[in-house]
């Protein structure tokens, strides 16, 4: 399993090679040992969000911090999906920022693609949507289409992306305590979060509700400008 993840990210890895982005951790080689373990070489960075998190003293990150955060990860969402892929698994622990040593230090890295997948399909602007489709994720970043076991899209990726930012700024998400299990249950505590407008969860990124169910060419733009005007 662990090999074929390799290999899987570092076909991605190499799919990313065709945009330069601040975004991206530096791919420096793959290869395999005695013809069975593969094997990728990436350029080391810093601590992921979750890590930095936890350091803080209340738990979150003040205002202006994950405003910053959330658009800098916000345009790592969007080369990846310059790149033809959904990463289907955004939260906090994949998002890292970079090291002193190599001036980065302020720069947020999006990582772990073994979830990715590749939305275009060669010679078509998009791949057939499934009519069903096995769970990709992390239950309490996941978007509601992808608890319901539905084909995901570049918007679960924003989905996911608002959740993470809410919780970075309020140190917690209602559905925290839920176990990893109870799909059904988050799906309608998330669905509830946006049908009530929770000021204390929407508060600053409330537009991203609204922008989620947009089309594609619309959400990074109008998300990009609110952030920086936030």
């Amino acid at each position: 399993m662990l090999q074929t993840t390799l290999r899987h990210e570092a076909r991605v890895f190499e799919a990313l090679k065709s945009l330069v982005s601040p975004h991206f951790v530096a791919f420096e080689d793959r290869g395999m040992v005695d013809e069975r373990f593969v094997f990728i070489v990436l350029r080391l960075v810093g601590k992921n969000l979750i890590d930095l998190q936890h350091e803080l003293p209340d738990k979150k990150f003040s205002m202006v911090s994950a405003i910053r955060i959330a658009e800098q990860a916000l345009s790592g969402i969007r080369d990846l999906h310059i790149c033809g892929y959904i990463h289907r698994d955004i939260k906090p622990d994949n998002f890292a920022v970079g090291r002193e040593e190599d001036n980065n230090l302020h720069t947020i890295f999006i990582m772990d693609f073994k979830f990715a997948r590749k939305f275009r399909a060669e010679g078509k602007d998009l791949r057939l949507e499934r009519e069903q489709a096995a769970f990709r994720g992390t239950p309490r970043y996941a978007s509601i289409t992808a608890l319901s076991m539905k084909e995901q899209s570049r918007k679960d990726d924003l989905e996911s992306w608002w959740y993470m930012i809410v919780e970075l700024m309020i140190g917690r998400l209602p559905w925290q305590d839920l176990e990893p299990n109870q799909l059904e249950e988050m799906k309608h505590m998330k669905k509830q979060v946006r049908l009530k407008q929770n000021m204390k969860i929407v508060s600053a990124v409330s537009i991203v509700a609204m922008h989620v169910d947009h089309c594609p060419q619309h959400y990074y733009n109008g998300l990009s400008v609110f952030l920086m005007e936030s």
